[in-house]
């Protein structure tokens, strides 16, 4: 049976705002919280193997779990204080084929679920099988596992305690090696992320820095380790290496000094990533004058790294001006690094746009510190923004960063009163119908309008006449644009749509058909919405008129829009009721159905 909508022939809105809103995909990080209320029974003891055996991901993700879960585990109680607590399961592989890795699996799990009562046979053979396969051809089909199980040992103390020895990070030395130079991109960071944790162990990092000093056994050059790992030339490989150093420099700048040359040449020219890299070892090793001659993405692309992200409240941090909040190499002795805060300025206005992009992020995000809003103020940041909501191009990053200016209460009336029409232009051109990371548009409108002044100042602008405009168009991302905008304006005081509604009205009863339908368009679409609901409330009388009037003045054609109208009207519960309940609605139903009863009527419709 064909549905109302799809027998009737009228108009209805294209776009509404329950439907076709454009979502951008947000990304979101796993909390990393588990349900520690989940029972260890054995169908989970069998599933969790089948995921540990199953491919290396997997195996460390499960791994990962079970140990959070172990370790927040409530077991039963024992009944009275003194008897024994109940012992904690010993798990069997039952039958599965894992080879050295469910060996490995199974290990660990027994080890912490045990308290490390697993035989020292065990943790040497774990030990063995790894050290083999690490110093293997890096085409090993067990190698990236390998690594994959050593880095995730690598990062908890207790594992790191029981399964990690000196013969391990020697056989690690000759994997650094053979991974350096090896087409599979993946394996020389797993190696350089193990190291990384074993630096930061006081067990193990004496010997893995010695290694690192001494000469390649792989090569015949006199070159040491860590200076082969700096000239590798896949940049993955190179961040990888920067990162060591950087980890290195934590513990022992002294050993890092003779690497600030290269260092200060990556941050200078390299791109993708190294040049940030670069940056960050040489702010770990205290280096001045860190921002001078240096690639200005490099730097932003370190402090995005290290500064909370613009959606993140920072209790208190809009009002403080303490110097030692912000990131060093923002500070010369004691003060605010003005000269970088000028060429991020300068950056702003790049024609680059990821160069922009990242200097507007950085930016807002230091201009959380007051010291930084004062002195971006005084060098008219706020005229930047203004201006570059006249391009297409620039015009809602722009917008964006008015929001979080306006957030950070630095925009003046005078900023307000200029910014007010361009973004009404926007809206018209339709350049909110867009994103900014997971921000829609139409959210950036919303945040806009939350200041008294531009809200007043852009409906001065005659906001609500486009607004109506584009409506009257009838494309669907512009009605859906415009009904969110209508919705996002009418606060206090509230929005009056009397005189658009009753414009729509009148467009009902023109000869041409184009401006009837404009009319039916402006009117079905406002229905939706609080404000049109009740302007359409009072001029009801108005629309209904149009139909009593039929039979007398109207012609055939300039009434053929109002039952579309009524149609899209009675979508809305309330205007519903007061339509069926209104004389001039019965009387024309009562009409309609005389009409079509009578027979010459129905003569005429059959011929």
């Amino acid at each position: 049976m064909a549905s109302v909508s799809s027998s009737i022939n009228v108009y209805t809105p294209r776009a509404t705002l329950g439907n076709g809103t454009r979502n951008s995909i947000i990304l979101r990080k796993p909390s990393g919280r588990l349900d520690t209320t989940v029972p260890l029974d054995e169908r989970a003891r069998t599933n969790l193997l089948e995921a540990l055996l199953r491919d290396e991901q997997t195996t460390l993700d499960s791994l990962e779990k079970v140990l959070i879960l172990i370790d927040s585990m409530n077991y039963e109680a024992p009944d009275n204080g003194e008897a024994p607590p109940k012992p904690r399961p010993q798990w069997k592989l039952s039958g599965f084929q894992g080879g050295a890795f469910a060996e490995y699996a199974l290990t660990v799990i027994n080890d912490a679920t045990s308290q490390g009562d697993v035989s020292e046979e065990s943790l040497n053979g774990v030990r063995n099988t790894l050290c083999t396969i690490l110093q293997s051809s890096p085409d090993h089909l067990e190698l990236t596992r390998a690594l994959y199980v050593l880095r995730f040992s690598a990062k908890h103390s207790k594992l790191r305690q029981r399964f990690v020895d000196d013969d391990v990070t020697r056989a690690l030395m000759v994997a650094l090696e053979q991974t350096a130079k090896s087409p599979r991109k993946i394996l020389f960071p797993l190696v350089i992320d193990s190291l990384c944790y074993f630096i930061a162990d006081e067990r193990l990092s004496r010997g893995v820095i010695n290694r690192f000093y001494a000469t390649s056994d792989e090569t015949e050059t006199t070159q040491t380790r860590i200076s082969l790992a700096l000239d590798v030339k896949v940049p993955v490989h190179l961040m990888a290496t920067l990162k060591m150093i950087a980890s290195l420099a934590q513990h022992r700048p002294d050993l890092c000094n003779e690497f600030r040359p290269k260092l200060y040449e990556l941050a200078k020219s390299a791109r993708d990533g190294v040049g940030s890299a670069a940056v960050k070892a040489l702010v770990t090793m205290n280096a001045q004058q860190v921002t001078q001659d240096v690639y200005i993405c490099n730097t932003l692309g370190y402090l995005d790294d290290i500064l909370p992200p613009l959606d993140v409240e920072i209790v208190g941090s809009v009002s403080s001006d303490n110097i030692a909040e912000l990131p060093s190499i923002l500070q010369v002795n004691g003060a605010l690094n003005e000269d970088f805060i000028r060429e991020l300025l300068s950056t702003v206005q790049s024609r680059n746009v990821r160069e922009r992009m990242a200097a507007t992020f950085t930016l807002l995000k230091l201009c959380r510190n007051a010291m930084v809003r004062e002195f971006c103020t005084r060098n008219d940041v706020l005229d930047i923004f203004v201006k570059q909501l006249e391009r297409k191009k620039t015009s809602l990053l722009a917008a964006y960063a008015l929001r979080k200016c306006l957030e950070y209460n630095m925009c003046t009336s005078d900023h307000c009163l200029r910014a007010a029409p361009v973004l009404v232009s926007m809206l018209e051109k339709n350049w909110f119908d867009d994103a900014i990371g997971r921000v829609e548009g139409c959210e950036i409108f919303r945040g806009l309008m939350t200041s008294a002044d531009l809200r007043k100042d852009v409906i001065e602008s005659d906001i609500v006449l486009a607004l109506i405009r584009m409506l009257a168009g009838g494309e669907r991302h512009q009605t859906r644009m415009s009904l969110i905008c209508i919705n996002i304006l009418d606060q206090k005081p509230p929005l009056d749509l009397k005189q658009y509604v009753g414009d729509s009205i009148a467009n009902l009863q023109d000869q041409d058909k184009d401006v009837r339908m404009k009319g039916v368009k402006v009117i079905s679409a406002l229905a939706q919405t609080a404000a049109g609901e009740r302007a359409i409330k009072e001029r009801l009388n108005n629309i209904l008129g149009i139909l009593s009037q039929e039979s007398r003045t109207l012609s055939r054609s300039q009434i053929v829009g109002v039952p579309s109208v009524l149609y899209n009207l009675a979508k809305n519960e309330t205007l519903r009721e007061l339509i069926r309940d209104s004389q001039e609605f019965t009387d024309w139903k009562n009409r309609r159905h005389n009409s079509i009863s009578d027979p010459q009527h129905r003569a005429t419709l059959r011929n």
